[in-house]
């Protein structure tokens, strides 16, 4: 656990140091601010990095390092956190309403327990940026060690341990885990499907489900915790009819996505705005191949397309060999198979949905790579530890990539 810590901490002072430096933050970024007209009315508009023309501060803050982990969809996480669904001035459905709730509401309460613990009073907009950004740089790092930390929990539980430290390692130091210290909901929907089927692999199937619906409601993709839930039943369970029973206790989990449309139903008067909105992105149709066919287009396009097409496909490499690791290990019966089960589930889902937007963000979130490159790394010369300077080198040159707002990535 200490050396986990070390690494955990180490890495995130790097990151932070890495932004430090003057100009490495873009010097004005497009966010929702609250505007003249009924309560709740918003506009997107382009402000200084410091203050909005009113001179409020909206969603950046004059401590730059930690402005670097606002970019992609964090100002939509940052927005439901402080406003929570609001139509827009014109009464259409805000973007905000295409991500779920989980993440924010604990950006909030966590917003919340600081200005208490400070002194302050909130009025209905955030008096303070920096508190909200605080709150979200905190939930998602804390996040992200405590989905290191379940790693090794897991390996341990199977009487796997040798190569915990090494998935914990990996998870930490890997080009793409930036993305779990950016103000977004990844490091927590890793963390909660890791000790999902953690203790589903325990037999704890209720608390298994009613983290599974956790998961569900930060993120759409954890529905599909059922399958991997149910093949977990069926290897842990002799008796049949008891895996009946937890099929029936597993519908917890998407009760906890079905919160969402009753939420937006109320709050926006359209329990669809999700599917609207995600529509927009490029997310309307499933299954959909062609997203992923336009990834393997390497030749023929603007070079910025190419070199995010050829990120994107070496981050599908890295998680399809981890993949694979997995599924040998499971047939040899050294892992259970909710681990390949849940790794081809969460991988297979985000290529079949159409316009494929930041696969190494995606790729992340997906624990089971992670257990599989630790597998992998255990197995080599001085046990894979010659591959942390140079991973964590190319994670530093993602987040300056990601601060600075270019497409690369995205």
């Amino acid at each position: 656990m200490k050396r986990i810590l070390a690494v955990f901490a180490i890495t995130r002072i790097l990151l932070l140091l890495a932004v430090a430096a003057p100009d490495v933050v873009p010097p004005c970024e497009r966010f929702r601010v609250a505007i003249e007209g009924p309560p709740g009315a918003f506009e997107d508009q382009v402000v200084p990095w410091s203050k909005s023309a009113t001179g409020q501060r909206y969603n950046l803050t004059e401590f730059r390092p930690l402005d670097a982990f606002t970019h992609m969809d964090a100002r939509y996480y940052l927005s439901i956190a402080a406003f929570s669904y609001r139509t827009n001035a014109d009464g259409s459905v805000p973007r905000e309403a295409g991500f779920f709730p989980l993440y924010p509401l604990i950006v909030r309460s966590v917003a919340g327990t600081i200005e208490m613990v400070v002194g302050w009073v909130s009025p209905p907009t955030p008096r303070s940026t920096e508190v909200w950004l605080v709150a979200a740089w905190l939930v998602s790092n804390g996040a992200l060690l405590l989905a290191a930390l379940a790693l090794m929990r897991f390996a341990e539980g199977i009487g796997q341990g040798d190569w915990g430290l090494l998935a914990a390692t990996a998870l930490l130091v890997s080009p793409v885990s930036f993305f779990g210290s950016a103000m977004l909901s990844e490091s927590l929907f890793l963390f909660l499907s890791i000790e999902c089927l953690r203790r589903a692999n325990r037999r704890e199937f209720v608390f298994a489900a009613c983290l599974g619906g956790a998961a569900a409601m930060t993120r759409a993709i954890g529905v599909a915790l059922v399958v991997p839930l149910l093949v977990s039943s069926f290897e842990r369970r002799s008796d049949r009819r008891e895996s009946i029973g937890d099929a029936c206790t597993f519908s917890l989990v998407p009760t906890g996505a079905a919160v969402i449309p009753a939420w937006h139903g109320i709050a926006l008067g359209a329990p669809f705005a999700y599917a609207e909105v995600q529509s927009l992105f490029g997310h309307g149709r499933f299954p959909e191949i062609e997203g992923f066919l336009t990834l393997l287009k390497l030749f023929g396009q603007t070079p910025l397309d190419t070199a995010r097409n050829a990120v994107q496909l070496a981050a599908l490499a890295a998680a399809a060999l981890g993949l694979w690791i997995t599924w040998r290990e499971a047939q040899r019966g050294a892992l259970p198979w909710s681990i390949p089960v849940w790794g081809a589930s969460s991988l297979a889902i985000p290529l079949l949905s159409g316009h494929i937007i930041s696969l190494p963000r995606y790729v992340f979130a997906v624990f089971p790579v992670w257990i599989g490159l630790g597998i992998l790394f255990s197995r080599l010369a001085a046990r894979g530890w010659w591959f942390a300077v140079p991973s964590m080198a190319l994670q530093i040159v993602g987040l300056l990539i990601f601060a600075k707002a270019w497409p690369i990535l995205i």
